[in-house]
């Protein structure tokens, strides 16, 4: 079992993308109609190399720091987070005391004081509906071929349970080279193993390869680097909502010492229920995230 390349223009495409998000969670989703142009422009307004935000010093990223920009925007995530400021996530092992190797920049789309500047990112912004639209598809398949009611009772309705954008979070990470010393060829995690919360995680295009993916029987797969592709992923909420019918894999971005020594950037679009969708018997999707905020230390 590996991640499959899907032809979203394909006649087969929606029975693939199916068997996929319910084996390994995951599909790497070619031809989707979002313009190579746009993606690259965007990209071009955070890469270090073309002079985006990551390029930036460090004392004019500080600026946008999200425990400034939360309160600006009245939401717990926005703003800028620094290099090792993310402790490993809950799902290994509680990762005591270990930090993932990058930083991050998280958008909301429907929030314009959550962007680095007034003016600017305006391809980031038009990516922001292209990659909505894109999602909106996805969901629509999922919902159409999903569990029965007797199956799991709570699952359905997906693109009117959707949040609005407050909650669908954009995050654009920045991975700087790797240069801390060892074996050039040990595999080296830059990430901690974890689930995604809420529905459906979009990643656009990363920049560089690296993201591998567990399927149900625990193995991980590296995910290919296609120019262009868009990654989808199962989100945890969605995985309990479906009765475990769709599958939310654990994932990680690692690679070998030796290939780390250029910059990554990916954009992942994390989209959410709204906080009063019952995704069990116990569990609201407002539960879930709010859990995610304290552990993470969001609770502006």
């Amino acid at each position: 079992m590996n991640v499959n390349v899907l032809d979203m223009q394909a006649p087969d495409f929606e029975e693939k993308f199916v068997t996929a998000c319910r084996d390994i969670g995951a599909a790497l989703i070619i031809n989707h109609g979002i313009s190579p142009d746009l993606i690259k422009s965007a990209y071009a307004e955070w890469l270090p190399e073309t002079g985006g935000f990551f390029a930036l010093s460090e004392d004019k990223k500080q600026a946008f720091h999200w425990r400034k920009q939360s309160k600006i925007c009245d939401d717990p995530e926005v703003g800028f987070y620094p290099l090792g400021s993310e402790l490993g996530s809950e799902h290994h092992n509680y990762n005591t005391g270990t930090k993932n190797e990058n930083e991050y920049y998280h958008v909301k789309a429907g929030i314009p004081d959550s962007y680095p500047s007034a003016e600017g990112f305006d391809k980031t912004k038009e990516l922001a509906e292209e990659n909505k639209k894109f999602a909106l598809k996805l969901l629509d398949i999922l919902d159409r071929n999903g569990p029965s009611t007797e199956q799991a009772p709570y699952f359905g309705k997906l693109i009117e349970r959707l949040s609005p954008d407050k909650w669908s979070t954009f995050r654009w990470l920045h991975y700087p080279p790797y240069d801390a010393p060892g074996n050039p060829e040990d595999d080296v995690e830059l990430i901690k193993t974890h689930k995604d919360k809420g529905c459906l995680t979009t990643v656009v295009s990363p920049s560089t390869s690296g993201l591998c993916v567990e399927d149900r029987n625990g193995e991980f797969h590296q995910v290919p680097q296609i120019q262009g592709a868009i990654i989808a992923q199962i989100g945890e909420g969605l995985e309990m909502m479906s009765g475990n019918y769709y599958y939310a894999g654990r994932h990680t971005v690692r690679g070998k010492r030796k290939n780390l020594n250029k910059d990554r950037v990916s954009a992942a679009r994390f989209w959410h229920f709204k906080p009063e969708v019952s995704l069990s018997d116990t569990i609201t999707n407002g539960d879930m995230i709010e859990d995610y905020w304290r552990k993470k230390g969001l609770i502006a």
